[in-house]
């Protein structure tokens, strides 16, 4: 059954990455030809609306793939930083960020959806502290970003829900604590 939990575990990563991939790449390739469409043409308004929104649904799109990668370099860079402070954890470890995390204190992840018209992608941010300043900023803009761009798959409603419940996840901000997930994992491993 671990055989089976690690196939589809490596199948659901490359296929993240290749859909995220192709999303950039189609976004790059696309982007010029609809700003040449706008400006060499004169359309009517409907038209005009729909060039726009492509561009900018393309140009969100290119950014996808490196706005993706920096957030799995940050959640890396954080557990790797959380492994190395885990015997510090019990007084507070004091973050390069400037706060302290405890085993106690309550972290938040945000969720984003990005559909392109006929791929949709969804992955969530590292953990951030609750409380801390900077987090409402980053809240906002992830369920900004979601409420934006996730609608727009129209191979069903994937882009649909997967858009309500990211949004509903980054209002409602289920936090959690490293204790928290230490009981659902194996206490004797640090969390990577």
């Amino acid at each position: 059954m671990k055989m089976l939990k690690d196939i589809y575990g490596a199948y659901s990563i490359v296929k993240f990455w290749v859909v995220v991939l192709a999303i950039s790449g189609f976004s790059a390739i696309y982007l010029p030809i609809y700003l040449n469409q706008v400006t060499s043409s004169a359309m009517k308004g409907d038209e005009l609306w729909i060039r726009v929104l492509l561009i900018g649904l393309t140009t969100c799109g290119i950014f996808i793939f490196p706005f993706a990668l920096w957030q799995h370099i940050s959640r890396k860079r954080f557990f790797k930083w959380l492994e190395s402070q885990w015997s510090n954890l019990e007084a507070g470890a004091a973050h390069p960020a400037g706060y302290t995390i405890t085993y106690d204190t309550p972290l938040v992840r945000y969720e984003v959806v990005f559909s392109a018209i006929l791929v949709t992608v969804s992955f969530t941010s590292r953990p951030y502290v609750l409380n801390h300043p900077t987090t409402k900023i980053l809240r906002v803009s992830y369920t900004l970003f979601s409420l934006i761009f996730g609608w727009w798959f129209l191979g069903g409603f994937e882009g649909v829900v997967g858009t309500v419940k990211a949004l509903a996840g980054n209002i409602n901000q289920k936090s959690f604590t490293i204790k928290q997930l230490l009981s659902q994992s194996n206490p004797s491993l640090p969390i990577k």
